[in-house]
């Protein structure tokens, strides 16, 4: 891993409000921890990309980003209660954008997918995935976003879910616990130093 390069990253990335310092040490610990593993290193949710570029030189691998590119579907009613600027359309992005930001720090563009996730095809995802970073935001597209990451996680894969039990954004943990109410795993809340910074943490048994 290029330090500097992470450093730089990740100052850019806490600056725009895209993580925070707590938040990026457990991505970067877990991701270090899952490559052994084998399988793809993914993220669905990138927005602008600044969290899979961090991913990205951690793991100095290409990663795969997935994203609908039209910005945030419209909340359903297990959203209620969500911070009012997390409405339909916002957080849209190009994957031009994406790209950009990605080859002027000198990474390889990310394999790009753009779709609604629930409208993704089997062909669409990779087969094995070892780390996958899910920032959904609200209710279906992190719930359709679980349905495809989890049959697909590696034995020991983790995939580290942002804004769970948040309360800005209830609709996460509330597609999280329905999702994995009949699956072996739980879901452990993990410290971030940020009451506003939280973060779910699924490893696949």
């Amino acid at each position: 891993m290029d330090n500097k390069l992470y450093a730089r990253l990740l100052t850019i990335a806490v600056a725009e409000k895209m993580t925070c310092a707590g938040r990026a040490v457990n991505l970067t610990h877990h991701l270090l921890q899952s490559l052994r593993l084998g399988g793809s290193v993914i993220e669905m949710g990138c927005f602008e990309g600044r969290t899979a570029a961090l991913l990205s030189c951690a793991a100095t691998r290409r990663v795969w980003v997935f994203d609908s590119f039209e910005g945030l579907p419209a909340p359903d009613w297990q959203d209620a209660g969500a911070q009012p600027v997390f409405q339909k359309g916002v957080l849209k992005a190009t994957e031009k954008t994406v790209e950009t930001y990605f080859t002027s720090h000198g990474l390889a563009a990310p394999f790009m997918v753009k779709g609604w996730f629930a409208d993704l095809s089997v062909k669409a995802m990779p087969e094995r995935i070892c780390f996958a970073h899910l920032d959904a935001d609200l209710f279906k597209s992190t719930f359709d976003g679980l349905a495809q990451i989890y049959p697909r996680l590696v034995p020991g894969g983790v995939c580290i879910i942002d804004d769970y039990g948040w309360s800005g954004l209830p609709g996460v943990r509330a597609a999280c616990d329905e999702y994995t109410a009949h699956c072996r795993e739980d879901i452990f809340r993990l410290r971030t130093g940020n009451p506003d910074g939280c973060q779910g943490l699924l490893v696949k048994l």
